[in-house]
């Protein structure tokens, strides 16, 4: 299983799988919690408390582009 590990990890740039779990969190998130038997969230609550406000980390990412930390990397 490591050298499958070893393998498939020179294949793929080191950020692109940080870059995947990323953007996907949330599937993973729901597939964990069926694994260890939680329910599944009610979607109105969840959809309602969403929508208050649907972007709750423009602060942080507004302040980390201001300062130079937001790295915008293309590649």
């Amino acid at each position: 299983e490591a050298a499958d590990a070893d393998e498939s990890a020179s294949r793929h740039p080191p950020r692109r799988g940080s870059l995947a779990v990323e953007r996907h969190a949330h599937l993973i998130q729901l597939y964990l919690m069926l694994d260890l038997g939680y329910e599944l969230p009610d979607l109105d609550e969840l959809l309602l408390w969403a929508s208050r406000d649907p972007n709750p980390h423009r602060k942080r990412l507004r302040r980390e582009v201001e300062s130079g930390e937001f790295a915008f990397d293309r590649h």
